[in-house]
């Protein structure tokens, strides 16, 4: 008996903390129904779900509004919706369904509003919670299979409602067809017949005489060849006179005074509201007319004035407010954009898919726009109105032109028209010739060379005022530069009188510490000296022995044949431990000098550097033949393993030289030859062959030689050659 109780009690305590509406309601035609629900507690959680079951196309439109009228949620011509949204703030909220879209149609509208506390609940709440939430789940489901199958049926009533109605119409067309081709049947016959009636009928002329009575001509035929019938009283328009031909000319129309009104023309393409003046009779002030009779000149009352003041706004308002509307952007939306909506979206089982398909909440926001975005629509260029009317031209009356003036009318065609029958343009060259105008003198005024010599003139002044002033400008540039320099040569001035000054001043003071001062100096020279010796030393003893063999006795030999002074000069003489002096011995001995000559064309009485260079590049002898035999055998193999020399030369060997043998001995010459190439002896060899075959030929004509010699003498020439 207790666990009943206990389980109505947790169910009342439940419903104390969840409140939810399930309702079903019929919305009438232009019918808005709205619905509430309170919460008192901030961050509850309010869920709204409806679906149209039935009526017109299931589309109804929805709005959600807050305690303070804002606008929540809402939507216009949806089928169905489920949203959960959190009440920020506690107070009354209100559902509203609009069916105002439907003329004629009711709809069934079934929707449920459920609230929740965020309050903390235990696990049996929780699981009554879960099966609460399970069978409001499984009702929603059957109310949506319900409306599903409401929609069917709606689509199938109303197909099958199309299928009648196209029915009845394909019907009622064959009917209409076959009554069609009938009546249409009927009427070639029945013209037929009547044809061959009015032709066995028909005469042509008018009837006699005494049988006219009643009748009236209609056609030329009535009239045959005459006129028409004096004795019939009406209108008659034979020979066709009743044709009228079609003209846009306009119809001649007279004034109250019977003169004919030339306004017709002036209002032309204009409509009839527009005020148009073409008499001389708008010219003249109403004051002045004599048909105007009194007027009244007295000043409007306050109310008129202000009637015409507040016309006058508005109209200038409208036009005002319409040029500036044009100029808006059209598709630009100021302060139009909508709140995100949450909708929940569960995914529709596809065919052979039985997979479990879990809603998501979905935020749906309004698609961004560029609002700089250009109007988006096309020119059309739409036809121009008409025109302002012409201004009324008051002309004189006509006059009667004198011979004179039709003598300077006349103007003489520049080529007759028997010359250019078909009308081509002329140029301007042969008009000018035609006019007579080339005969003229034409005299250029005065005032153009004036003027050109008025600009040349300022153009000139212009110049030498810029001139001027570059100059000035320079000689500004020049005495600042020089005031500077004065001033930065007294500043230097000063500076150094000042440094000599203090010098004397401490020279007294610090003369007994500069002793001790420059002996510790010297000291440390000697030592900077000796480091760049012994730095110097290393660098030419690392040079010697990255040397080749050659080069180094080339090297050791010119630095034993240096004298000391070379060797002075150069950095290569090492101080001795004696204190004996070396002198220069080429300085001693020489008969140079004043006795041996004065300002002769050579002064010098031998060569600088006795021919070094000359000597060195002659063969020498190497000492170490045989150490250095196996060495150069190997550079060579080296040397013919690389592709530079190996490919392209032939294994090392340039082109010529692979008979050649290695030159152990001093330089070798090669006597002079003439002809080293024996061209002399290949062209005697060709001149004998030419003689030999002229002689074995018969000969024509005059001929040097004697082709009749002996073989004696021919063999004696070989012998010689």
């Amino acid at each position: 008996m207790q666990l009943p109780l206990i389980t109505y009690g947790l169910l009342a305590w439940f419903v104390a903390q969840v409140s939810a509406t399930a309702l079903t309601y019929k919305l009438s035609a232009n019918e808005k129904a709205c619905f509430y629900t309170a919460t008192k507690n901030r961050g509850e959680k309010i869920a709204f779900y409806f679906a149209v079951q039935a009526g017109g196309s299931f589309d109804i439109d929805y709005e959600v509004t807050g305690p303070g009228g804002r606008v929540i949620m809402d939507g216009q011509k949806e089928r169905q919706g489920d949203f959960v949204f959190t009440a920020n703030e506690p107070g009354e909220y209100k559902f509203c369904f609009n069916n105002e879209m439907s003329t004629f149609a009711e709809k069934f509208v079934d929707f449920e509003i459920a609230g929740t506390s965020p309050e903390q609940t235990s696990a049996l709440e929780e699981s009554l919670f879960k099966i609460s939430g399970q069978m409001t789940t499984i009702t929603r489901n059957q109310k949506y299979f319900r409306t599903r199958e409401n929609r069917n049926f709606s689509t199938v009533r109303s197909t099958e409602k199309r299928i009648i109605n196209f029915s009845f119409i394909q019907i009622g067309l064959v009917v209409c067809m076959g009554a069609l081709q009938v009546f249409i049947v009927r009427f070639f016959f029945q013209v037929r017949r009547i044809a061959s009636s009015t032709t066995s009928t028909t005469r042509s002329g008018p009837p006699p005489y005494g049988q006219r009575e009643g009748w009236r001509p209609r056609g030329p035929e009535d009239f045959g060849d005459g006129g028409a019938f004096p004795e019939i009283h009406i209108a008659q328009y034979p020979w066709g006179k009743d044709h009228k031909e079609k003209s846009n000319a306009l119809t001649v129309q007279l004034d109250k005074d019977g003169k004919v009104d030339y306004s017709v023309v002036a209002r032309q393409g204009h409509s009839t509201d527009r005020i148009i003046h073409t008499s001389f009779k708008d010219l003249i002030p109403l004051r002045q007319r004599a048909e105007a009779g009194d007027l009244d000149l007295s000043r409007p009352s306050q109310e008129e004035v202000q009637a015409t003041a507040e016309r006058t706004k508005n109209a200038l308002q409208l036009l005002v407010s319409g040029a500036v509307a044009a100029q808006k952007p059209k598709n630009l939306s100021v302060n139009s954009k909508r709140d995100a909506t949450f909708v929940r979206y569960t995914p529709s089982s596809q065919m052979g898919d039985n997979s479990k398909k879990q809603d998501r909440i979905m935020k749906i926001v309004e698609r961004q726009k560029d609002p700089m975005e250009p109007p988006k629509f096309k020119h059309k260029k739409i036809p121009r109105g008409p025109p302002t009317p012409p201004p009324p031209v008051m002309h004189s009356p006509p006059r009667k032109l004198t011979a004179e003036d039709q003598e300077a009318w006349r103007i003489p065609p520049p080529i007759s028209n028997w010359k250019n029958p078909k009308g081509f343009t002329i140029p301007l060259d042969k008009r000018l010739a035609a006019d007579g105008r080339g005969l003229q003198d034409v005299q250029i005024n005065d005032k153009f060379a004036q003027f050109s010599e008025a600009l040349f003139m300022a153009d000139r002044h212009a110049r030498e005022e810029v001139r001027q002033r570059a100059m000035m400008q320079q000689r500004l540039a020049e005495k600042e530069r020089l005031r500077k320099e004065e001033h930065l040569r007294q500043l230097a001035q000063q500076a150094r009188a000042e440094r000599t000054g203090g010098r004397r001043r401490s020279r007294s003071g610090s003369y007994s510490g500069s002793e001790s001062g420059s002996e510790s100096d010297s000291s440390e020279r000697e030592r900077r000296e000796a480091r760049k010796e012994k730095q110097r030393e290393e660098e030419r003893k690392l040079r010697q022995s990255r040397m080749g063999a050659e080069r180094r006795a080339q090297v050791m030999a010119r630095e034993m044949d240096r004298d000391i002074s070379e060797k002075i000069a150069l950095g290569l003489a090492k101080p001795t431990q004696s204190a004996e002096g070396m002198y220069d011995s080429r300085l001693f001995n020489q008969s140079s000098g004043f006795d041996s000559g004065f300002n002769e064309d050579n002064p010098y009485d031998k060569p600088l550097f006795a021919a070094q260079e000359a000597i060195s590049s002659i063969y020498r002898p190497r000492a170490n033949v045989d150490d250095d035999e196996a060495d150069g055998d190997q550079e060579m193999a080296r040397i013919q393993k690389t592709s530079k020399f190996g490919e392209a030369l032939g294994r090392g060997t340039f082109k010529g030289t692979e008979e050649a043998e290695a030159r152990e001995g001093p330089v070798q010459f090669e006597k002079d030859v003439a002809d080293p190439f024996n061209v002399d002896k290949f062209l005697a060899d060709v001149e004998k062959q030419t003689t030999s075959s002229s002689s074995k030929r018969p000969g024509y004509g005059l001929q040097d030689e004697d082709p009749r010699q002996s073989k004696r003498t021919r063999v004696d020439e070989d012998d010689e050659d």
